[in-house]
């Protein structure tokens, strides 16, 4: 099993969901992955840091899925302003060294 397929399906089974929707993603991921392995010089912690966020990014990509599909109404919903939002996240955890 090639390491996407290893972040996708631990994704899944942290989520129990299975649908990632369109596969507009996977290339990107698997450029990225491929890149952070042959270039980013992780140590140890770093490359298992990084494996955790993808794994977390999936997750979340698999239950909004599942939400969207739970609520296809939310297509009809009209934006009547745009929703500007500036700034870190605070609720991100910080970032160590």
């Amino acid at each position: 099993m090639g390491r996407v397929a290893e972040l996708l399906a631990r994704a899944r089974a942290a989520t129990a969901l299975e649908d990632f929707g369109e596969d507009s993603f996977r290339e990107g991921l698997e450029r990225l992955v491929s890149s952070a392995d042959a270039q980013a010089r992780l140590s140890e912690r770093g490359k298992l840091a990084f494996d955790v966020q993808l794994v977390d990014l999936l997750s979340w990509r698999l239950q909004i899925e599942h939400w969207y599909r739970l609520h296809p109404e939310i297509d009809q919903q009209e934006i009547v302003a745009p929703l500007i939002g500036l700034g870190l996240n605070r609720a991100a955890p910080a970032m160590r060294a």
